[in-house]
């Protein structure tokens, strides 16, 4: 799992008050995300789920025989399509997890947007709650 502050576009999709959690298939078919959900609505911190597709992964395939993996394009991800999911999908390209042959791993990613943050005197400053629905 990963848990990062990767775009603008989460804000942009969701608003600046959510998160947002995507699964790759196996934790899709496990139901993941979902379940990160519905623990955020208990502890009153709620969260979008989000569905990283065939066109994130496709975004990232190396252009050329010399790449394996794009990592981004040059722009900000506001400016992206599918800005907040795709950093998803080349998570799980440049790990390796595509590839692991009949084992698949579940692998979800949050996205936890500018929601989590307080700025204070132009200073980020990390919200010690930020992931209490994963406890």
């Amino acid at each position: 799992m990963t848990i990062a502050t990767l775009t603008g576009h989460c804000c942009l999709a969701y608003g600046n008050s959510y998160s947002a959690v995507m699964d790759n298939g196996p934790a899709s078919q496990a139901s993941i995300a979902r379940t990160i959900q519905a623990a955020g609505e208990e502890v009153a911190d709620p969260l979008e789920v989000s569905t990283i597709r065939r066109e994130d992964y496709e975004f990232h395939v190396g252009k050329s025989e010399y790449e394996d993996v794009l990592q981004s394009n040059n722009k900000p991800s506001t400016q992206t399509p599918r800005g907040h999911q795709s950093p998803s999908a080349f998570l799980v390209l440049a790990s390796g997890l595509d590839k692991v042959g009949d084992y698949f791993y579940s692998y979800p990613g949050i996205d936890i947007g500018f929601n989590k943050i307080f700025l204070r005197h132009f200073h980020a400053v990390w919200s010690k709650y930020y992931v209490i629905m994963l406890y």
